[in-house]
């Protein structure tokens, strides 16, 4: 058995969330079943904001076993005068504050009731007392998804920048051997641009390609925007076919036709639940599945742009494709088909490419001025674009929390900034590579669109991953949930690092998984 208790202050909207936030990473460690943990964070959130509106104070406390969670909502005064007209959806009696932040349209209470199995309250002038009941279950099907980030232990100098900066806490340092847990990884690009010795890059696997095949060469946008800096594209693109064999398809061609699909799914579906998210960064789908499960259901169910270019050639056994990221590659592995060849390019190889092509070409005079490159974005998409790991993490966890200011139909997530463009492995600045890449495909699109493009319906479903799963079974888990609790309020919770993991809940998590030694932390006796 599980218990906790939270304090919740009146008018602390900034804090609004946390409590929920808590319960849920307790529930993800015990293996409780995605669509479980998002009825519960549901539930927990309204009430907690509830107490934060309406009331002067509270606690909300829960207990978790192998069946059910129970939380109780305690909170003084003013109480509840008419509970009757509190449960129906719309009605609201939220101060003007609480308004104008996006709170208090009403559907506190009838949220909660929907999302719990047993409900019950009961108020009078000196507070308001509120039980939830869910019951849980396990979750049996997962995802898996394997790390392609690859690590040079000997460059190590032990600055713990990596174990800091990773978004999922994914990398550990004991006894002089760095190493990611895969189960918790992203395939992210942080840890290689933040890593100031080069320690991680991309893990390549073998190349499967038949050489008498048309090679076919599905180009990123960073990759066109470094060619079109100094050089004249059609001159390139016709001396690449001639010295190498590559016939160019530009991957943007895959990402706007995922953008008009989805956009036609939205019209033709009426259950749709928005925002909905479009595949095209793989970290960040990665991402909610092992952190955000509740939100699985809110992903467009088509293929990434990566995955559908490559799927488009179906004859063909001669791909060859420049990741900006290890999540693209894991990506391309894990949906490629049996019989198709890809030949992923390391970007420093492509970028020798580009240079012995460029030989025999006159270098531009000079670029295009900044302020003659039409950078619009086309606004009539309706898509809503949010790039950085600190940004999409923000917007995850508003979107979970349903605290979005706007309402939203289709948002793209990057995990870096710029999208691909933020990519540590292309060497432009990533605002002035999309703005000349943008202005480019303007006028050049039409002439790729000869090949039929289009995007690919997602037949297997979207599971989410074991991430912190602590046991296959519940009872167990909760045992071990419970033993890390115990040692972690031995540790100083300095959450330095210096230990080798994120932090003293990390260590304690590691003492009782990883079987490492307690005495691993340097302040233990010093405390």
């Amino acid at each position: 058995m599980i218990t906790g208790s939270y304090s919740v202050k009146k008018g602390d909207y900034l804090s609004g969330g946390q409590v929920s936030s808590k319960i849920k990473e307790i529930l993800s460690k015990l293996g409780i079943a995605s669509e479980i943990i998002r009825k519960i964070m549901i539930a927990v959130y309204e009430a907690e904001m509830n107490v934060i509106i309406h009331s002067y104070g509270g606690e909300i406390s829960f207990v978790i076993d192998d069946e059910k969670i129970e939380v109780t909502v305690k909170d003084t005064g003013p109480g509840i005068p008419r509970i009757d007209l509190a449960i129906q959806e719309g009605y609201s009696t939220a101060p003007d504050e609480a308004k104008e932040m996006g709170f208090g349209a009403g559907m506190g209470l009838p949220n909660i009731k929907k999302n719990s199995d047993y409900f019950v309250i009961h108020s009078e002038p000196t507070g308001t007392l509120l039980k939830i009941l869910i019951l849980v279950k396990s979750d049996k099907d997962f995802s898996k998804v394997d790390s392609y980030v690859h690590v040079t232990v000997e460059k190590c100098k032990k600055c713990l920048r990596c174990i800091s900066r990773c978004p999922t806490e994914a990398i550990r340092l004991y006894e002089n051997n760095l190493h990611i847990l895969s189960h918790h990884c992203i395939n992210c690009n942080e840890c290689i641009r933040i890593c100031p010795t080069r320690v991680f890059d991309l893990k390549y696997y073998e190349k499967n390609c038949k050489e008498d095949k048309q090679k076919i060469f599905i180009a990123p946008s960073p990759w066109i925007a470094s060619v079109l800096i100094n050089y004249s594209w059609e001159e390139f693109e016709e001396e690449i076919y001639h010295k190498k064999g590559f016939k160019i398809f530009p991957l943007a061609l895959w990402e706007d036709v995922l953008i008009e699909e989805t956009q036609r799914y939205i019209e033709n579906n009426e259950k749709v639940k928005f925002p909905l998210i479009l595949p095209v960064c793989p970290a960040v789908l990665y991402w909610i599945q092992t952190e955000y499960p509740a939100l699985i259901e809110n992903i467009a169910p088509y293929l990434g742009p990566v995955e559908t270019a490559i799927n488009s050639f179906p004859e063909q056994r001669n791909i060859s494709f420049v990741p900006s990221c290890p999540a693209q590659m894991s990506a391309i592995n894990s949906n490629k088909n049996s019989n198709m060849g890809i030949n992923m390019i390391p970007p420093q190889e492509s970028y020798e490419v580009i240079k012995d092509i460029c030989k025999s070409i006159n270098k531009k005079k000079e670029i295009d001025k900044i302020h003659n490159i039409d950078g619009k974005k086309n606004e009539s998409d309706g898509v809503i674009t949010v790039s950085g790991i600190e940004q999409v993490k923000t917007f995850l966890e508003n979107m979970e929390k349903k605290k979005l200011p706007i309402h939203i139909k289709t948002v793209e997530l990057y995990a870096c900034y710029n999208g691909c463009f933020g990519s540590p492995y292309w060497i432009e600045e990533p605002t002035m590579a999309k703005i000349i890449f943008d202005s480019f495909w303007k006028k050049q699109r039409q002439r790729y669109e000869k090949k039929k493009i289009d995007a690919i319906f997602r037949v297997s479903t979207i599971n989410s991953r074991k991430g912190v799963r602590l046991d296959e079974d519940v009872i167990v888990a909760i045992q071990k949930l419970s033993e890390i609790e115990k040692i972690n309020k031995k540790l100083p919770g300095y959450d330095c690092g210096v230990c080798g993991a994120p932090s003293c809940l990390n260590f304690a998590e590691d003492i009782v998984v990883m079987q490492k030694d307690i005495n691993g932390c340097p302040y233990l006796n010093k405390t």
